[in-house]
């Protein structure tokens, strides 16, 4: 079987294996090598919490199924990879799941797509992820989604769209605390007004993105000091299961967004002339 006509077959496969949850027809193979996918909030890297078991709905299976793909998806080196995990979970999309599970099951094929590059059908789950953690009160996982849903609405070039699900997020997370920013943890805060700030310079605004910008590096280094912390998912501890592969994927995106924090914090007069020698260097 040829290299194209095995893809398509694996591509049957999966739709066959989910015939209610149908996924796109592109053929890898002939693309080039797709970037790496976008970080996602910890949380939502997590495939289960021994908190979630106290759900009426919590699967067992589905925990072993969505175990198995997020292991997968941890150790990807192709898109190929996304592929597969949606074929470990496809089985158990109509059964019974706590919120979120389900929210996980969704996500798996939203990133599928993204790394496909299909943004408009990865958005098209994530708004189903969303439906299901608002309606099973999974307040966490809710915002988490809504920074991936922007990110998605980022990469179609649709910035008013990303920056009303951020002021939708500071919204809902101004609301739990009573409007007393100082009580939300520095690097979630942090990362909002950086995307906050990216989505308004896109849209013209560039007082309100200078403003952002200007919280944002005042936030850096104490956020800085979060993520160095003994407990970089600011969880506490204990309070979720570790899965295979999963602590190496923690710390990649935890990697990354210190190198992001290092790039907010830093003045723009210093990324610019960074950026002029290491232009003179090539």
């Amino acid at each position: 079987m040829s290299t194209i006509d095995d893809r398509m077959y694996r591509w049957e496969r999966y739709e066959v294996l989910s015939s209610a949850v149908p996924l796109p027809r592109r053929i890898l193979s002939q693309c080039p090598q797709k970037e790496a996918a976008m970080l996602l909030r910890p949380a939502l890297l997590l495939s289960d919490s021994y908190r979630w078991r106290a759900a009426p709905l919590y699967s067992p299976a589905v925990a072993h199924a969505l175990d198995r793909a997020y292991t997968r998806i941890a150790q990807a080196v192709s898109p190929d990879e996304y592929l597969w995990a949606c074929s470990d979970i496809a089985p158990w999309m109509g059964a019974a799941m706590a919120a979120r599970q389900r929210v996980r099951v969704f996500l798996l094929f939203a990133r599928a797509h993204e790394v496909d590059g299909a943004f408009k059908d990865a958005l098209g789950y994530i708004d189903r992820a969303l439906e299901v953690a608002g309606r099973g009160q999974a307040i966490d996982d809710f915002v988490d989604l809504l920074f991936y849903h922007a990110k998605l609405e980022r990469a179609r070039a649709r910035y008013e769209s990303a920056a009303e699900d951020m002021e939708a997020c500071l919204d809902l997370l101004r609301r739990r605390v009573d409007g007393e920013d100082e009580a939300l943890e520095p690097a979630l805060r942090l990362e909002l007004f950086a995307q906050l700030a990216d989505y308004n310079f896109f849209l013209g605004h560039f007082a309100a993105a200078s403003h952002l910008v200007v919280q944002a590096q005042r936030l850096a280094p104490r956020a800085r000091g979060r993520l160095e912390s003994s407990d970089p998912l600011g969880r506490g501890p204990g309070r979720h299961v570790t899965i295979p592969g999963q602590r190496p994927a923690a710390r990649r995106v935890i990697g990354a967004e210190r190198e992001h924090l290092a790039q907010v914090a830093q003045p723009p007069g210093d990324r610019r002339e960074r950026r002029r020698v290491s232009a003179s260097r090539r």
